[in-house]
């Protein structure tokens, strides 16, 4: 079943209109049904799940089902296998009502199956991932008292999100400390921790992060708003590329790092995140509502994952809003942020003709 790069380089790319049909009927482009690899940029998904995908899907399921049926006279084994399997496509996880902020696929298990199948290392990197997961990880590192704490930063705040400063994410870890005491208790008791110092495991790909970071570690004002003992666990071993687009990177620093070892240094910082019990993300960066991808369906280290977008806050400071996003609250802060810009436009013009 792997996918080669040939057939990656050879694969028809739809376009806008062809993406939207896959997603709205879930059809796939003419003259490529019988194609074993059809790309789709993910730029181009929908807020929400059409309600036509997945029995699209399911056809042509059935389609590649019939065939092996005809080709092998049914004696294939792997049909009972791919029939059994075939309803699973449009079985989808409960969406808490409770939460404000949708994204495609968070209920689909076939779209977690996806990315899951799509974020396979070779055999190389995944030797590497783990050299650099062992450096990471402490060997006595509690899954169970650990907070994740990825932050989205860099272009990511020009644009298409609102951003936080570092003083304010660590009040939120303070935030989910006082709320789930109870849990974290029970964790302590249940689990035998005798020290009960916090990991918190900062990933970011920014490096003004970290260096703001520092600058809290050294105010002892400002550590003493954090309500519990705690360390941090950090990637040493993060490019931190201070953009969300490898090939910005690239080209800005002059190569200093390929590709590959962009995406290397990506997938360990998600492979950390991967070991917290809490985790908090701004669920307008694509990298968070992966790691969530992952953590929904189960693949973090503690026994339960206990996560929460930016996006769903019960704390107004907290609360980010996505360009995109349409709520109440959202257009007025983007109202007064236009309100400023012009403003701020009027006054450069007015200096200029003094």
């Amino acid at each position: 079943c792997t996918i080669t790069e040939a057939e990656l380089a050879a694969a028809h790319t739809m376009d806008r209109g062809e993406a939207r049909r896959l997603f709205k009927f879930g059809e796939i482009p003419p003259g490529h049904e019988s194609d074993r690899v059809v790309v789709s940029n993910f730029i181009l998904r929908p807020k929400h799940t059409p309600p036509g995908l997945l029995e699209g899907i399911l056809n042509y399921t059935d389609i590649i089902i019939d065939r092996i049926r005809e080709a092998t006279g049914g004696s294939d084994p792997r049909i009972e296998l791919m029939e059994r399997s075939k309803a699973v496509i449009v079985d989808e996880t409960p969406f808490d009502k409770d939460r404000k902020y949708y994204y495609f696929g968070v209920e689909s298990r076939t779209h977690h199956a996806a990315v899951f199948y799509a974020m396979r290392p070779n055999p190389y990197y995944a030797e590497k991932l783990e050299e650099i997961h062992n450096k990471i990880i402490p060997e006595d590192f509690n899954p169970e008292l650990s907070f994740g704490l990825p932050i989205r930063a860099s272009d990511k705040c020009l644009m298409e999100s609102e951003c936080l400063a570092f003083p304010q994410y660590m009040k939120i870890m303070g935030q989910i400390w006082n709320t789930h005491q109870e849990v974290i208790d029970q964790s302590v008791i249940v689990h035998g921790a005798i020290d009960r110092t916090t990991s918190i495991v900062l990933t970011t790909e920014s490096q003004s992060v970290l260096r703001d970071k520092e600058l809290f570690e050294k105010n002892a004002t400002l550590r003493a708003t954090v309500p519990f003992q705690y360390q941090f666990i950090t990637n040493d071993h993060d490019i931190m590329q201070s953009t969300g687009l490898p090939k910005n990177f690239i080209k800005n620093t002059n190569n200093a790092a390929s590709l590959d070892e962009i995406m290397l240094s990506a997938m360990s910082s998600l492979k950390a995140q991967l070991m917290a019990k809490f985790t908090v993300g701004n669920c307008c960066s694509n990298f968070h509502l992966l790691l969530f991808d992952f953590l929904q369906d189960g693949c973090g280290a503690a026994k339960d994952n206990i996560g929460q977008c930016l996006q769903d806050n019960e704390d107004p400071e907290f609360r980010l809003c996505c360009m995109w996003s349409k709520t109440e609250e959202c257009t007025i802060k983007s109202e007064a942020r236009k309100a400023e810009n012009e403003q701020r436009e009027a006054e450069k013009k007015a200096l200029g003709k003094a």
